[in-house]
């Protein structure tokens, strides 16, 4: 059924007669209806939890009547933003950071460009450790880390692809260099 009624139709759910079965029957339906669906009423949920508070009526009461008084409004908000504000986490880094960070990755890679003559070897290298980490590392990781079970198979097999993972790219990486270093 629908958990939110309307006052008025809660009233008249509780308090209409029954349309049969005498005034005993009709009695102990009212009462039945009206211990379901006055906890609801009452702002408790028919479940167990607490309902939410209703919210305020709107009225004017709280508007500030001259600009003074506004302004007041605004100064005491204000003072408590900067209170909320003190005990909020620390900023992101500062613009400085940004440029420096910045600055290091687009002097690395000028350098690289400028040192590396082979685009195959980069892509080699992208490669060696980009795919054996997504294909290898991380699911054997992952697995690893979330299997409920100690003792399983499937979280022991995790573990030696894990292990292959980080056997196969030292590999990988050594014997791109081994043949890097032979073609010069």
């Amino acid at each position: 059924r629908d958990a939110s009624i309307s006052p008025t139709r809660l009233k008249k759910t509780v308090l209409s007669p029954a349309p049969s079965g005498g005034a005993a029957a009709s009695r102990a339906e009212a009462e039945a209806k009206r211990s379901r669906f006055g906890l609801a009423a009452q702002g408790q949920s028919i479940a167990g939890q607490p309902a939410p508070p209703p919210l305020p009526a709107p009225s004017t009461a709280s508007a500030p009547a001259s600009s003074a008084a506004a302004a007041a409004a605004i100064g005491a908000a204000t003072a408590a933003a900067a209170a909320d504000d003190a005990a909020a986490p620390p900023l992101p880094p500062s613009e400085l950071t940004f440029w420096v960070v910045t600055s290091l990755f687009l002097v690395c890679s000028v350098g690289i460009a400028l040192v590396v003559t082979d685009l195959g070897l980069v892509l080699s290298v992208v490669g060696a450790t980009g795919s054996t980490t997504v294909s290898y590392l991380l699911p054997g990781f992952c697995y690893f880390r979330l299997c409920p079970r100690k003792r399983s198979p499937m979280r022991l097999l995790a573990l030696l692809q894990l292990a292959l993972g980080c056997i196969i790219m030292p590999g990988s990486l050594a014997l791109i260099f081994a043949a890097g270093a032979g073609e010069r």
